[in-house]
């Protein structure tokens, strides 16, 4: 089974994995208050993160951050799901699933600095087993035995 032909238009933000990813704009990246945020990473980010989720919420319950993970990644569901079934035409999906993509990445930053958890390093040794899977192969999701 051959992947579908992607054509960039919005359409294709609903049927599938193979998304292609824009390049960057050029240059330096400002946000905000204009700060460089161009080489950013994750453990940077989730510093800062962490820090305003402190000022603002105090010692959050992870309960509750994992629930905000839930609702952001509900409003990338409804997006996507909209988008779909073509109502909502009020709304703009494909900015919303950007937004929504943004939100759930933020809301997993605050919960790893709250559970202690280093997302970067989390994602990177993840991706290495992940990158591993072949899924084009039968069985290629299942654990071989010892």
């Amino acid at each position: 089974m051959s992947k579908p032909k992607r054509t960039g238009k919005p359409d294709d933000y609903v049927r599938g994995p193979w998304l292609p990813v824009a390049a960057p704009a050029a240059g330096r990246v400002r946000v905000g208050g204009g700060e460089d945020v161009s080489d950013l990473r994750l453990h940077a980010l989730q510093a800062e993160v962490g820090e305003w989720v402190r000022h603002n919420f105090g010692d959050a319950p992870m309960l509750d951050q994992a629930a905000v993970v839930a609702e952001e990644a509900g409003e990338l569901l409804h997006h996507v799901l909209k988008q779909k079934q073509g109502i909502r035409k009020e709304e703009d999906h494909v900015a919303g699933m950007r937004d929504a993509v943004a939100d759930v990445v933020i809301a997993c930053l605050a919960f790893g600095a709250i559970a202690g958890i280093d997302v970067e390093d989390a994602v990177r040794e993840t991706w290495l087993e992940v990158s591993q899977r072949d899924w084009t192969q039968e069985d290629s999701c299942l654990e071989q035995p010892s």
